[in-house]
């Protein structure tokens, strides 16, 4: 079932319903919610915290806290989700969207979407980027970015929704861009043959080649290839030529010549 929205989107606290029936608070979060990024954050196994920052990051340090907390509502936007139960209290926290300019007054800003693991796969992702990016429109916001790993499959589908094109940024990164003037309220499919076309896609799409892993090929190739004209000057005898064909150390070239 599709998030929908439950009362005017904005700022504002507003519900939504999430694809499994159940409901979930959506609020702008503030400085004062550290705990509430905290408990976010504690709510992300090893793997998705990977995925969320890039890198190992095994717990946030003050500097992060000050980073992550440091939202005024126009430079940093940061939205909330929190878990109701059947008589509408609020529970736990279930993630969170922000989004900050790229510099102070720009129309563009970096994206960033985390949902605790118990609670992957029902909609919160798209229910807070929906909520975002109201928000943003309304600080005059027109361009989200976001740097993604490729192994990131749920981002990359969410990001293949709006619309936006990956770019290899090297490695296993990918960059995404969305314009949101073509973007409204309730476009962003969360379910349904849409959403199966964008996870297809995703999938479909070129895996990244380390360069790193490459150049290590292309230099053991060289080696070997040095290493068997070696032997073969070696057998022909002072003097003598090869033929270039007989010099391939790649089935895929004739000239010995590996491109680099």
């Amino acid at each position: 079932m599709e998030a929908r929205e439950l009362s005017d989107r904005g700022p504002g606290p507003h519900l939504v319903r999430l694809r499994d029936g159940s409901r979930c608070l959506l609020r702008a979060l503030g400085p004062e919610d550290r705990d509430f990024l905290l408990a976010c954050f504690a709510g992300l196994s090893p793997g998705s915290r990977r995925l969320r920052f890039c890198g190992v990051k095994r717990e946030l340090n003050e500097r992060d806290l000050a980073v992550l907390a440091a939202i005024d509502g126009h430079h940093h936007l940061a939205i909330g989700a929190i878990r109701l139960d059947e008589r509408g209290m609020p529970g736990e926290p279930l993630g969170v969207a922000r989004c900050i300019r790229t510099a102070p007054g720009a129309d563009s800003g970096e994206l960033a979407v985390e949902v605790i693991d118990a609670a992957q796969r029902r909609g919160v992702g798209t229910a807070l980027l929906q909520a975002l990016i109201g928000h943003a429109r309304a600080v005059g916001i027109q361009r989200l970015r976001c740097e993604v790993l490729a192994a990131n499959v749920g981002m990359r589908a969410l990001a293949a929704r709006l619309g936006g094109r990956p770019r290899w940024r090297g490695g296993a990164v990918l960059e995404y861009e969305h314009l949101l003037g073509g973007i409204e309220q309730g476009e962003i499919p969360c379910s349904g043959w849409r959403a199966t076309v964008a996870r297809y896609r995703v999938w479909m799409q070129p895996r990244p080649r380390s360069f790193g892993a490459r150049r290590s090929r292309v230099l053991a190739r060289r080696a070997a290839q040095s290493a068997r004209r070696n032997r073969l000057q070696s057998k022909a005898g002072p003097g003598s030529v090869l033929r270039p064909g007989a010099m391939s150390a790649c089935p895929t070239t004739r000239s010995g010549v590996i491109p680099g």
